[in-house]
Order: C-alpha cells, then structure tokens, then sequence
C-alpha cells in the first residue's frame, strides 16, 4: 500500500469521485493484467477491469480494512472473471 492510498479509500468512501478515480488511476494496470490475463482478449479483458471499479465504486463503502484494498480490489477481479469464464461455458452449450 503506498502512503496516500489509505486516506484516498477512505475519502472514496465518503463519496469523493476524484479519490476513486485516483485509486483506479493507480490500480488499472493490475486489474487489466488481471482480467487480460483471464480472457487472453484485450476488448475482453478492457470490459472486465470497468466491470471490477464499477463494482469495486458500488462496494467500497462496505470494505472493512482500507489497507486492504489492493487485494480487495483483485479478488472483484477473480470474482468478475471468474463469472465471465462461467458464462461463456453456458453459451457454448446452448
């Protein structure tokens, strides 16, 4: 966690937009890997990091441990691509 990034969740919390564009500013590299990763697809991978801050901006207010974050931030990224990887199993069989 660098030095700023506590008061930054904490202030997004509140509400403040700039501080979470902030955090997303940081993170977005990491996340894309992340869901790039996942998908092997850049457009794929684009679409599941805005998924991650958009459901990241929506929950934040419920995160305990503002150290945390980071790892926080990732697992909405495990999560959504995980979801992602379920839904496309389901339309292959259909």
């Amino acid at each position: 966690m660098w030095q700023e990034e506590a008061t930054l969740v904490r202030a997004a919390q509140c509400g403040d937009v700039k501080a979470f564009q902030a955090l997303v500013e940081h993170y977005s590299h990491i996340v894309m890997m992340r869901t790039y990763g996942s998908t092997g697809e850049r457009s794929a991978g684009e679409d599941l990091a805005q998924d991650t801050f958009l459901r990241a901006l929506k929950a934040i207010g419920s995160l305990k441990k503002v150290e945390s974050f980071g790892v926080w931030l990732l697992m909405i990224a495990d999560n959504v691509c995980r979801n992602h990887a379920v839904r496309r199993a389901r339309k292959r069989h259909i």
